[in-house]
């Protein structure tokens, strides 16, 4: 491994930084043909159309999280992180981010590398769990932007769901966060949602999203726990059961509640405000008598290593 050079691109769905960015950044999800699988014309057209709909009401949301999504700077801060982890292993990477709906975009990203290691690249989504719409979107508009500019494909990682080091750091957060709860206390892992024909179509998130629970709850031992998913949009059928159906259930049991999100690595709206102050309000209403929400991982040291060790398992530098 010793004085191996490669370039890294960490891959986010990306967020609006201010309120002036709300409105772009949900046209740019909604054109997204694996978000809204229809043609080119008919998707933009729609996509224009929710953007209008949607716009006041996510503005709000994100008012209540200081008016904008953290999590292009958390990326960056994680890029650090994943740059002086492989260090310590004796890689010297060039770390850059890619968002997938705000820049810096693919192109902005691959552009960023040192001209040396463009053509050896690794992409790492931060969805640990596979899914079309999220890991397979953001590998494909990284391909595609490859080509045009004339680089050679990028090592794509479809997934790090099992991987240990992240089944361990997660164990170990929620272990010491139950230090601090109350007896009696339910796990509560919450995931994005995913439409049920998506899973009918082969989509293995929801698998996956199984089995990352099955690994923390094996390292947990004995610790209570239930799985929620949110994030809903539109009269389709989602995978469930709700989270928020969850913990009404667990108000009625008179149940402490740690929610872990389980699909996220960084703060953004989804854990800021779904998780934190809608789902936090809802616990309150319901009788949840305690409710603590467990911090994603973000940047910190220890993740940089686990993301360093999806890296050179990818590689095959470790076992």
């Amino acid at each position: 491994m010793a004085g191996r050079e490669l370039g890294v691109v960490l891959l986010n769905m990306g967020g609006p930084s201010t309120a002036a960015d709300i409105r772009s950044f949900l046209r740019n999800m909604f054109r997204d043909r694996a978000i809204l699988p229809m043609p080119a014309p008919a998707r933009y057209a729609l996509a224009e159309l929710i953007a209008q709909l949607r716009f006041f009401r996510v503005r709000g949301q994100y008012a209540q999280i200081g008016g904008g999504s953290p999590i292009v700077s958390i990326t960056r801060a994680q890029a650090d992180a994943l740059r002086r982890a492989l260090a310590e292993e004796g890689v010297e990477a060039d770390v850059t981010v890619a968002m997938r709906y705000t820049p810096p975009r693919a192109e902005e990203a691959l552009l960023a590398l040192s001209p040396h290691v463009r053509h050896s690249v690794v992409a790492l989504p931060l969805y640990p769990q596979f899914s079309f719409a999220t890991t397979a979107s953001s590998l494909d508009d990284l391909a595609e932007a490859a080509q045009r500019l004339g680089l050679s494909p990028p090592v794509p990682i479809r997934s790090w769901h099992d991987e240990p080091s992240y089944l361990d750091d997660l164990a170990d957060r929620i272990r010491d966060a139950l230090r601090d709860a109350p007896p009696g206390v339910v796990v509560l892992f919450s995931a994005h949602g995913l439409p049920e024909r998506s899973i009918r179509r082969g989509d293995p998130y929801r698998t996956q999203i199984d089995e990352t629970i099955s690994g923390v709850v094996e390292r947990l031992g004995d610790a209570a726990w239930r799985i929620g998913f949110q994030s809903r949009v539109g009269p389709i059928r989602w995978t469930g059961p709700d989270t928020l159906e969850v913990v009404e259930k667990l108000g009625r049991e008179g149940r402490p509640v740690l929610v872990v999100p389980i699909a996220f690595v960084s703060e953004h709206v989804e854990t800021l405000y779904e998780l934190d102050v809608l789902v936090g309000k809802h616990a309150r209403a319901h009788g949840v008598p305690w409710y603590k929400r467990l911090s994603t991982q973000n940047a910190t040291d220890r993740f940089g290593r686990v993301l360093a060790r999806v890296v050179l398992r990818t590689l095959g530098e470790v076992e």
